[in-house]
Order: structure tokens, then sequence, then C-alpha cells
């Protein structure tokens, strides 16, 4: 299996990269810049026809190109593995005066992980 995907600032990519961290599973991937439109490439949208990112490709060279259903593969195929950021916004959400804010790598304000009380 490869990842396609863009390393910053897309968001979808970034969705899947936190969903498979929380999973434990590491991926080979493959840098796609967005900058310069590699994600339109032939060669990109040979794998994915509408030139989207995050793209995964199979073994088989099945490739996979929406994140929801990238991210419910992998819940199909390696099910009940612990999320282990969910329990920690859980966890975060209940501590006095963190709800609604943005936190990011670190704890710091800016980031993915929005916490809002239960």
């Amino acid at each position: 299996m490869k990842l396609y995907g863009a390393p910053y600032p897309a968001p979808n990519p970034r969705r899947l990269r936190i969903f498979l961290a929380e999973k434990g599973i590491d991926l080979p991937g493959t840098a796609v810049d967005m900058a310069k439109r590699e994600h339109k490439s032939p060669e990109h949208r040979a794998r994915n026809s509408l030139g989207q990112l995050p793209t995964l490709e199979l073994d088989d060279g099945t490739a996979i190109s929406e994140t929801v259903a990238i991210c419910r593969y992998f819940e199909e195929v390696q099910p009940g593995q612990r999320r282990r950021l969910a329990r920690a916004g859980r966890l975060a959400a209940e501590r006095p005066g963190l709800g609604g804010r943005r936190l990011g790598p670190g704890g710091r304000d800016g980031g993915d992980l929005v916490l809002r009380p239960a």
C-alpha cells in the first residue's frame, strides 16, 4: 500500500494522517506538491481521475480516493484498534477552560483538534 498526499496545508490529507495516527497505522507515503499542481498531472490522474488527494493505492493497484472511504477501509481491515486521540480529546474537554479551543501540536493554540465539552 502507498498513500499519496500533500504534507501541508491541504486539510483532507491532514485529516487522514490524524486518523491513521489514532489507529497506530504507519504507511509509506508519497508527497504530492499541490502548489506545483502535481495532483493534476497525468501520472496522478491515472491513479485518481479527479486528481484529488489523498489517494490510497492498494497492493493490487486499486486506488481509493475519498478521505472518508479511506478511513472506512482501514476501520474494516483493522477494526477495534484503540483511538488514542479521541480519548485524549474527551479527557481534555472535561477540563475547565478548554471548550472550543483549537489545539495544535504540543497543545498549542491554532491546530487541527477542536475540543468542545460533550
